[in-house]
């Protein structure tokens, strides 16, 4: 005798199928897994911007120059020149004055706080320190992935440097202060590119453009050597009048 087997209809199936979902869902062991997910995720969120430091302090300032290269002028509202200067740190809040020249040729100057934990204007400090396959966070750009590290020179210095690649940029900072150093990328629906490259910088400076002090320096030696002829001859006018006195 044979024994009849009946194909389960389409709505057993799903009626089934939404049991089993709901049996396993309820699972501890799923809910663990569940939490643990989303704890690590957590996590992960929270190692970007963990270890922040600030590489920058009340007083530093950097320069930067703007270049154009395309088939077609840029806007003259777009920078020629901008200075930026840190005037207060506290903890990760970055206080700082952006002086801007744009390609028409006015200039503006304004200030503002920022979190270095969500991000400076411009991405002009970033926090120091960052190596290859670090993290940090941008509010303009989210997560941003450090693509390595290489030398190069920076406003006549020989700088180590961190860059990362993004929204079709390439951007180095400064590892040792997080300062910005160089970006480049083609403009916005346009055929133009444009290249800013660090200038000069307080944080160090070019010796190339110390003053030359050579001449100053020889004067000053010059002037030592009369001293001590001077001081010694007096000292032998006075040595030679008491021996004088001593014969009389």
């Amino acid at each position: 005798m044979r024994t009849r087997v009946t194909k389960p209809s389409l709505a057993a199936v799903l009626v089934l199928v939404l049991a089993t979902t709901a049996l396993i869902s309820a699972s501890p062991a799923v809910q663990a897994l569940t939490l643990d997910t989303t704890n690590k995720v957590a996590l992960t969120g929270s190692t970007v911007n963990a270890n922040v430091t600030v590489g920058v302090k009340a007083g530093d300032w950097m320069e930067y120059n703007v270049t154009y290269m395309g088939a077609s002028d840029p806007p003259q509202e777009f920078p020629n020149w901008f200075r930026f200067r840190i005037t207060d740190v506290q903890d990760t809040n970055i206080t700082a004055e952006m002086t801007f020249e744009a390609l028409d040729g006015q200039i503006s100057t304004h200030s503002n706080t920022y979190d270095l934990k969500i991000g400076v204007l411009n991405l002009l400090v970033v926090p120091a320190g960052l190596t290859y396959a670090d993290i940090f966070y941008h509010q303009d750009h989210g997560n941003i992935t450090i693509a390595g590290t290489e030398s190069a020179t920076y406003a006549g210095i020989t700088r180590v440097a961190f860059y990362a690649i993004f929204d079709e940029k390439e951007v180095n900072w400064d590892k040792a202060t997080g300062i910005f150093l160089q970006s480049e990328q083609v403009l916005n629906e346009t055929d133009v590119a444009q290249k800013v490259t660090l200038s000069a910088t307080s944080l160090w400076y070019d010796p190339s453009t110390a003053p030359d002090n050579s001449e100053l320096d020889q004067m000053v030696f010059y002037a030592k050597v009369i001293v001590v002829i001077a001081v010694v001859a007096i000292i032998a006018f006075l040595l030679l009048r008491t021996l004088k006195k001593r014969g009389k």
